[in-house]
């Protein structure tokens, strides 16, 4: 459980110049991460694509994976909007940028 808190923490640090009621964010944090993938969405497709693909390959997911499961991997770019010639190494770093945030990286294959 403290590993969650941290990152709830992280998280909010990274928004609070966005929030109006500070205290709303730990009561409710399901509002402001639904808000925060949305704007990943809208802004930054590669990370959005990046967790899309993560929750598809099951939390387990790495260059390979993509290579090897390659029509779940470009079926994942097209439900994001992301072009189907994107290299799986662009999707695993644009996750490493939400380690810490969404994501927690366990060990290197």
């Amino acid at each position: 459980m403290k590993h969650v808190i941290s990152l709830l923490c992280k998280l909010f640090a990274s928004i609070l110049k966005h929030s109006t009621d500070p205290l709303r964010f730990f009561t409710e944090p399901t509002e402001f991460i639904k808000k925060e993938i949305k704007i990943y969405k809208e802004f930054a497709r590669l990370k959005y694509c990046g967790l899309v693909c993560l929750f598809l390959f099951n939390n387990n997911l790495g260059t390979n994976d993509l290579m090897k499961r390659e029509g779940l991997f470009k079926t994942c770019l097209n439900l994001c909007g992301v072009r189907e010639s994107l290299p799986p190494g662009d999707i695993i770093q644009n996750l490493e940028l939400l380690e810490g945030f969404f994501v927690k990286i366990l060990s290197w294959r």
